[in-house]
């Protein structure tokens, strides 16, 4: 497996776990390798994460999941979350 698909398979696999929520924006947000594993974080935006503020100034609301992937056969490993630390964006 290479970044690509380690990528896309962990897109794939946050489009199908969340099928039913809607989620949108979906996007890579980091990817390493650690060993035989992929450690994949994906952002993406839930409809109920939106505030009236939020979308009036242009700005969602995203949740990030690390997904990890077995690099000899693309098996999803687990779904954990990835918190940022926001004192550290501003």
């Amino acid at each position: 497996m290479n970044v690509m698909e380690a990528a896309q398979t962990a897109k794939t696999y946050i489009l199908k776990v969340y099928a039913d929520e809607q989620v949108a924006d979906v996007g890579l947000e980091e990817i390493w390798s650690k060993g035989n594993v992929w450690n994949v974080t994906i952002g993406f935006s839930r409809p109920w994460d939106q505030s009236i503020g939020s979308v009036l100034a242009g700005s969602r609301s995203r949740s990030y999941k690390i997904i990890e992937i077995r690099d000899s056969d693309g098996e999803i490993e687990s779904m954990k979350d990835r918190v940022l630390n926001k004192e550290k964006l501003s």
